[in-house]
């Protein structure tokens, strides 16, 4: 009975470690992804800060056509006074786990409305599902680790209590 408590203490302390570094690394991941959106947003406004203001939407979908052959973009839908006039994607782009929606507005010009999903380039995706999928591999070693030592630690204390009754066996004869 003992055994099997401190077996499922350790398994338990496993899983806590995995879901306290999955925890941490997502936080650091979801920090660097809502930078690296926010950045992107910053970049797009000032670099067609005209377009925007100026309301030239031709032009504007030439850019959004350009940005979206970068990859980092998967979702794009811009309006004009509510109208449609470029959309990339689904219907509306809405924040993901690897992926964060921002919208770039123009400053002299209300109408004009631009929804990115950006997504990080596809290393550091690697990298993140590396790391949770290197926490996943750890909690199993340790998972089974923890259970050989249990096996072994039970079988050695069996060994101990037939050798007991044998000695006691042979006392008595």
């Amino acid at each position: 009975m003992k055994a099997a408590k401190s077996y499922r203490f350790y398994i338990g302390l496993a899983i806590f470690g995995f879901i306290f570094l999955a925890t941490i690394g997502l936080g650091f991941f979801s920090f660097y992804l809502d930078e690296y959106t926010s950045s992107f947003g910053e970049a797009f406004s000032l670099q067609n800060t005209n377009l925007l203001e100026s309301g030239e939407v031709l032009e504007l979908g030439s850019r959004l056509e350009a940005t979206k052959k970068t990859g980092t973009v998967k979702c794009i839908w811009a309006t004009l006074d509510s109208r449609v006039f470029y959309q990339f994607g689904s219907a509306k782009c809405q924040s993901g786990v690897l992926g964060r929606a921002i919208e770039v507005t123009a400053k002299g010009h209300e109408g004009i409305s631009i929804i990115f999903r950006v997504n990080l380039p596809w290393k550091v995706q690697i990298a993140f599902l590396g790391f949770i999928g290197l926490n996943i591999l750890v909690v199993l070693f340790i998972i089974v680790w923890i259970r050989s030592y249990e096996a072994l630690k039970h079988a050695a204390q069996e060994n101990l209590s037939n050798l007991a009754k044998q000695v006691a066996h042979d006392i008595r004869s």
